[in-house]
């Protein structure tokens, strides 16, 4: 899944790394830049989801660019069918944003996209 969704954002211009690749280097060049973590597996009366958050980053002093990224993030990927490195096709669907946040080390300004899969258990 992830392998999948990385091809996507990457295609469209974003750099996408995970939580340890968060080196400086990475954060004083990529200008916005993403990274992303499975949320889980939540179970409901309709169904079940896979959850996973993307964390949309941009320089404290340009807001409107994370506002921006996170628009064109949304449009890409939401009921977007994906297909996995097995084979297996799924679909993600926007759920919410958890709203912005400010990380003081990085100095950056982030914003938390949160979408789901439904899958088969």
């Amino acid at each position: 899944m992830r392998e999948a969704i990385m091809d996507v954002l990457q295609k469209e211009g974003f750099t996408v790394v995970t939580a340890g690749d968060l080196s400086e280097a990475v954060y004083e060049e990529a200008e916005p830049f993403v990274s992303f973590f499975h949320a889980g597996l939540a179970r409901g009366r309709l169904g079940s989801f896979r959850r996973l958050s993307l964390c949309v980053y941009a320089k404290a002093q340009h807001p409107v660019l994370l506002e921006e990224a996170c628009l064109k993030i949304v449009k890409i990927l939401h009921k977007k069918e994906l297909v996995n490195r097995r084979g297996a096709v799924f679909v993600l669907e926007y759920a919410k944003d958890a709203g912005d946040f400010i990380d003081d080390d990085i100095g950056r300004v982030y914003r938390i996209l949160e979408f789901v899969s439904p899958c088969l258990l």
